[in-house]
């Protein structure tokens, strides 16, 4: 089952590893970010849709 999943959920799934990951580097567990280039989605401008 290959399907894609919207961006607004990717998000969601991303934004815990990547504050996971700056906490550990602000710890100094860690030296490098894994997720440094990795993009977060845009959160702005973004309307509500009502079914």
């Amino acid at each position: 089952m290959d399907m894609d999943i919207a961006e607004e959920t990717k998000g969601m799934r991303l934004r815990p590893v990547k504050r996971l990951f700056g906490w550990l580097l602000d710890t100094h567990r860690l030296l490098l970010d894994p997720t440094e280039n990795i993009r977060e989605t845009s959160r702005q401008n973004r309307t509500v849709r009502r079914c």
